[in-house]
């Protein structure tokens, strides 16, 4: 829409009307803009950054000069974590100009050992790992590749903390059975090992069946 005003206070955009139907004053700043377009700010829903938080260059300028103004932090840790929200802290403190880490994650359930620590292969050690990413202020549960035990474990304890679960699919588990469990997102169609696209194909159960039995052979070497 052209010949518009845009009136903006605290952050927040506060009216819209035709230009010269807005008077200004006092210590207001004001922006012309002619030819340009005015968008509202961009959220990077599916952004790995923290990581580069304390890089000589960090990613924040450039996320800024592309329009982000907010985003999901999805690869996680207890390091990860903490450094996300000590980077609300300083952006608060005006220390730091950054896109808001609108959701931040902790450690990604795996199966797989990650940075030192065990993987996620029982129930029990899903509970606790659910209740202690609780403790620890996480905004979301991000699974990656589990068992089907553990994910429905991870699954039940993440609606009893009022966590939302999200990441990946795997043969174990369909996106019809995950959704159902309350999983929120599928991130990259599910994943590689267990794409959104199984549910689809008409063979779907020999499919599954095929993987699990590839992954179990994959183990089982020395």
């Amino acid at each position: 829409t052209p010949n518009q005003v845009i009136v903006m206070d605290g952050g927040r955009i506060v009216k819209v009307a035709q230009l010269g139907a807005v008077r200004t004053g006092g210590a207001a700043q004001v922006f012309n803009a002619p030819g340009k377009y005015v968008v509202p700010g961009y959220l990077d829903m599916h952004a790995h950054v923290v990581d580069g938080a304390d890089l000589p260059v960090p990613p924040w300028p450039l996320l800024i000069a592309n329009g982000i103004t907010g985003f999901r932090q999805m690869s996680g840790s207890p390091e990860l974590l903490a450094r996300g929200q000590r980077l609300r802290e300083e952006i608060a403190a005006g220390a730091v100009v950054a896109p808001e880490p609108l959701v931040l994650v902790g450690r990604l359930f795996n199966l797989a050992p990650e940075g030192g620590r065990p993987g996620i292969t029982t129930p029990a050690a899903a509970i606790q790992e659910v209740q202690e990413q609780k403790r620890a202020g996480t905004d979301f549960i991000k699974v990656i590749n589990v068992s089907g035990d553990v994910f429905f474990a991870t699954a039940e304890e993440s609606r009893k903390q009022g966590l939302d679960l999200v990441g990946h699919l795997f043969p174990a588990v369909s996106g019809t059975a995950a959704s159902n469990a309350g999983m929120r997102a599928y991130e990259h169609l599910g994943g590689t090992l267990g794409n959104i696209l199984f549910d689809c194909s008409t063979d779907e159960i020999a499919v599954r069946q095929g993987l699990i039995a590839q992954a179990m052979a994959r183990a089982q070497q020395p």
